[in-house]
């Protein structure tokens, strides 16, 4: 995927350094994947003007990519959701990184385990592990490709 491939964002925010990704993935001990690196280059994340997902497997919107570091201070939307998510409430293998969230409130996080990053979502509303954690059954790129305006 080139820089053009990459979605627009409204309000966009500021593009990371490499040190600051680097650091990012060092206190996540992971390494995301490389859409994601590209992504965070280009910008820290933001509402994509493209924004409806919808598949066999569900329809919702992308409300915002989460930022990976803030500039006013604390931690990111991302880091902070991973360390709920993930690492406090094991919803999640730890391979697995909330990079978005739909306008419910639920999760679209990658497998940084995978070559592509495979994408899955966290639904709130499911009871057992089974019914919260959906494949999308495709990695980044084709999520962000995927995405329409209405």
């Amino acid at each position: 995927m080139t820089w053009s491939q990459l979605p627009t964002f409204d309000g966009e925010l500021a593009p990371l350094s490499t040190s600051q990704i680097r650091a990012s993935e060092s206190a996540l001990n992971l390494r995301l994947p490389s859409f994601l690196w590209r992504l965070y280059r280009r910008t820290n994340g933001g509402s994509p003007e493209a924004y409806v997902f919808a598949s066999d497997v569900l329809e919702t919107v992308v409300n915002e990519v989460l930022p990976l570091v803030r500039t006013f201070g604390g931690l990111s939307g991302a880091v902070r959701s991973y360390e709920r998510l993930v690492v406090e409430l094991e919803l999640a293998p730890r391979t697995f990184f909330p990079f978005a969230v739909d306008g419910g409130g639920d999760y679209f996080l990658t497998d940084c385990s995978t070559r592509d990053g495979e994408v899955y979502f966290l639904d709130g509303r499911g009871a057992t592990p089974d019914e919260r954690l959906h494949k999308l059954n495709m990695g980044l790129g084709e999520f962000f490709a995927s995405l329409k305006t209405e």
